[in-house]
């Protein structure tokens, strides 16, 4: 019996791993720069803010690349969420979720000097939760209207969400409540020179 409870965790373990490696193979892929490189002849990570999302693309001029990659990097989340649900189960698409946002945090092609993972965290919101999704797209217009700051906006329609998500959602997400906490801080954490020029009134605005 103990046998077949160990060879039932560790099959259960490596799946989670396959599902964690999936996930990061299709959220490294930086979509910001191989998109504007291709259509705008130039290297979005060179240019701004240097950061490889859709806020930098949109402030270098690029509207349409902008639109292109933020549907990019939501789909990073959202494709692993569904496909490895589909593959292996819910449980491990939460994990495959991660591995996403990791791969675009941390993408090893660019060595590591990924985007701050706000789309593709709406993207695997939208892969288990459309009430999550539909607090964070109010809660993220909302505020832009106000403010006109993306970084705050982004920040708030962050909190919002993974609160909705881990109140509102069946018992399998519920019991993983820790997973989007602790993606929501990675989130937060890549917004720290953001927070710092929020502090210090000098954040950039939309238009």
């Amino acid at each position: 019996m103990k046998l077949l409870l160990l060879n039932s965790y560790t099959s259960q373990q490596f799946l989670l791993m396959v599902a964690i490696l999936f996930g990061y193979s299709m959220g490294s892929v930086p979509y910001g720069i191989l998109l504007v490189r291709r259509f705008g002849g130039i290297d979005i990570s060179r240019t701004g803010s240097g950061n490889i999302g859709t806020t930098n693309v949109f402030r270098a001029g690029y509207k349409i690349l902008a639109l292109l990659t933020l549907f990019c990097d939501v789909s990073k989340g959202t494709l692993a969420v569904i496909l490895t649900t589909w593959l292996l189960g819910a449980d491990a698409a939460i994990f495959a979720g991660a591995g996403a946002l990791i791969g675009h945090v941390f993408p090893i092609w660019i060595w590591g000097k990924g985007g701050k993972g706000i789309a593709t965290y709406a993207g695997i919101l939208l892969g288990f939760s459309w009430l999550a999704v539909f607090a964070f797209c109010v809660t993220w217009l909302t505020s832009a209207a106000f403010t006109r700051i993306s970084s705050i906006s982004s920040l708030l329609a962050l909190f919002v969400s993974t609160l909705v998500i881990c109140l509102s959602s069946p018992d399998f997400i519920a019991d993983r409540w820790y997973v989007f906490c602790l993606l929501s801080l990675l989130v937060l954490t890549r917004h720290k020179a953001n927070l710092e020029r929020l502090y210090s009134g000098s954040e950039s605005r939309l238009w």
